[in-house]
This record gives structure tokens, C-alpha cells and sequence, in this order.
């Protein structure tokens, strides 16, 4: 792997500075924006939407819509396929996503190729097939009715619980947003995502693969 350091990510495939709300690419509600500063030497990067209240309520808003008026929280295989064309597309342009992580993060292009980059897309597929092997439901075994003494059945069946709150700190900024929509997106919850100021590329991509 080369050494060479890395600039700001390329033109041809620009960085996403707007919100994604209920489907929605969007600027924040009162139009501010902050800038992304490379951490290596302190220069601008460029910037991305500044959300506020009002954004934030009509994020946990919209969520909360998908969570009680689609068939996300109940049709499995529908979020499979969801989630599968999500990894593909962050696969497709995995290239430059590790551009961003170096530029906005400061991480080493050698750990793009493990924990910052390549080893959340792995555990990202996983959690994706899992949802045809994980016991939804579940019979425990055969017990007793102390009152009647009669034969009882139990069952344990798992269910989405709503929307989740899925906030990351800036150090492994794409993999810990990764594994924690994972686990959400893929028992049923919706999430309203919240990355860290000092990184918020990765995340605002995800929204824009999501989105198309």
C-alpha cells in the first residue's frame, strides 16, 4: 500500500452536504452550515447542513412514520433487499469513501483497509443475511400449568421496538454509524442518525446512497 498522502476527495464525486429527511435531500431548516476541516493541517474541506431543532424533529418525525406506516417493522425480506442495495452502492463508491475518511477523519489509508472501512462493509453483509438465519420466533419447551397441571406452550417472538437514535463519535466514524444501522435497520427499527461535527461526509453519503 503506498504511503502517499492523500488530498480532499475528488470533484467527479462530490462530498453530500444536505440532510436526508423522510426521503429528502435537503439543506437545514435555517439554511446554516458549518465547515469540515481536515485534521492533518487545518484547512477547509468544504462544508455540510447545520441542522437544528426543527430539522431534528422532523427527522424523529419521519422515522417514526416509517416505523408505524410501512411494512418496514414487518416485512423481512423487503428490508433485506433494502439493505443489500445499500451495501452495493457503498461498495461502488468504496473508493471514495476512503478518500473522505482520510481527508476528514485523518485516518491512515492503511486502516481504511481494515477496522475504518472494509471491515464494517463485511459485518454490514452479515448482518444482512442474518435476517434469514435469526429466530424471530421462537417455542420454548413444553411446560406445565402449576395451576392445572396441564400441558402449556410459550413462545418468544422478537419485534422491532421503533425509532432509535443512532449517534457516533469521529474517530471510527463510518464503521461504529456501519454496525449501528446494522443492528437497527435490519430487526425493523428506523434510525435517525447523528455523526460527530468533525466527520460528517460518511454519514451524509450514506444518506444519498440510501436515497437513490
Amino acid at each position: 500500500m503506498s504511503p502517499t498522502p492523500s488530498g480532499p476527495p475528488s470533484t467527479a464525486s462530490p462530498h453530500e452536504e444536505r440532510l436526508l429527511i423522510d426521503g429528502e435531500l435537503r439543506s437545514a431548516a435555517g439554511s446554516g452550515t458549518f465547515e469540515v476541516l481536515n485534521p492533518a493541517d487545518g484547512t477547509v474541506l468544504g462544508k455540510v447542513a447545520d441542522a437544528g431543532r426543527e430539522d431534528m424533529l422532523d427527522a424523529i418525525g419521519a422515522a417514526r412514520h416509517a416505523f408505524e406506516e410501512t411494512d418496514w417493522a414487518i416485512d423481512r425480506q423487503f428490508r433485506k433487499r433494502a439493505l443489500a442495495q445499500l451495501l452495493d452502492a457503498l461498495i461502488e463508491e468504496k473508493d471514495m469513501l476512503r478518500e473522505e475518511l482520510i481527508a476528514e477523519a485523518g485516518a491512515p489509508r492503511m486502516l481504511t483497509h481494515g477496522a475504518q472501512l472494509e471491515e464494517p462493509l463485511q459485518k454490514f453483509r452479515w448482518h444482512i443475511e442474518h435476517i434469514d438465519r435469526f429466530a424471530w420466533v421462537r417455542r420454548l419447551d413444553d411446560a406445565v400449568n402449576r395451576f392445572t397441571d396441564e400441558p402449556s406452550e410459550r413462545w418468544v417472538v422478537k419485534e422491532p421496538i421503533g425509532v432509535v437514535a443512532a449517534i457516533t463519535p469521529w474517530n471510527f466514524p463510518f464503521g461504529l454509524l456501519l454496525v449501528k444501522l446494522a443492528g437497527a435497520l435490519a430487526t425493523g427499527n428506523t434510525v435517525v442518525a447523528k455523526p460527530a461535527p468533525e466527520t460528517p461526509w460518511n454519514a451524509t453519503r450514506k444518506g444519498t446512497r440510501s436515497s437513490a
